[in-house]
């Protein structure tokens, strides 16, 4: 029966104390602050009054930008085409195959000033 209880103490799992303190670094896990900082302890660090306004500022013009950019997938273009050439059948007008009838040109017409005439430097006028 004796040698029964000391071959139980040998074999005894250890504490779980001593487990937590070599895994976790230090004893006391109750206590244990994430980074080591203890809560409305923190003090600000300069670096931060600059990057919080530009993860701001970053992330609204990210937003803006992408909220009004063009819409040009392949299913709009082809939605587009497609009533370009109905239209093109009701007004009786031939169609070819290959060649698109609804597109940028049609879209946004743009219309060119006149500049003149290009000026080239080191041109003496006849008039002076």
């Amino acid at each position: 029966m004796a040698s029964r209880a000391a071959l139980l103490a040998v074999r005894r799992v250890p504490a779980a104390r001593p487990m937590a303190v070599r895994r976790f670094g230090a004893p006391g896990g109750a206590e244990a602050h994430p980074f080591g900082i203890k809560p409305g302890t923190y003090k600000r660090e300069g670096w931060e009054s600059v990057v919080y306004p530009c993860y701001i500022a970053s992330t609204v013009l990210l937003v803006v930008g992408l909220s009004f950019k063009p819409r040009n997938d392949l299913k709009i273009w082809a939605t587009d085409e497609a009533a370009a050439r109905l239209k093109r059948m009701d007004e009786g007008e031939p169609i070819e195959f290959g060649k698109h009838y609804g597109g940028v040109v049609n879209k946004f017409p743009f219309v060119k000033e006149e500049l003149g005439e290009p000026v080239i430097v080191g041109e003496v006028d006849d008039d002076e």
